[in-house]
């Protein structure tokens, strides 16, 4: 599963490059949502939970910042070196490491953190070369 979903990140984030001539990023950022929408929409037929009161808050929130982050993220790749703009989106690993922690108390097996210090690794050698 973790190979099929970086190599259709990696196709999509080409695919966002190659259109930075023809389309704007909103244009992109419309379509992503419209293309997962059946595949999200046959899972939560199974398993739907419908939100109350503060959820709704929440979701208008989350879906804000999402947006925003998508947009932002498409304009990074349309303008910028797409395997540097590709290495630093792995920093999100870092940070759901540090909101899950002090958020949520979470904690992983050592052998989790290993493998998130050898990506984080990955990614600094990787800017650093390029």
């Amino acid at each position: 599963m973790g190979i099929v979903s970086g190599l259709a990140a990696g196709v999509a984030y080409n695919m966002i490059r190659k259109l930075k001539t023809s389309e704007h990023p909103l244009v992109i950022v419309f379509y992503f949502p419209l293309v997962t929408l059946p595949v999200a929409s046959i899972i939560m037929y199974f398993d739907w939970v419908m939100p109350q009161g503060w959820d709704w808050v929440m979701l208008l929130w989350i879906g804000f910042c999402t947006q925003s982050a998508q947009y932002f993220m498409t304009v990074a790749y349309q303008t910028g070196n797409l395997s540097r703009v590709s290495s630093l989106s792995y920093m999100g690993v870092l940070y759901a490491l540090i909101f899950g922690f002090f958020l949520f108390g979470e904690t992983f097996p050592l052998a989790s953190y290993i493998g998130m210090a050898l990506v984080l690794v990955g990614i600094l050698l990787n800017l650093r070369v390029k």
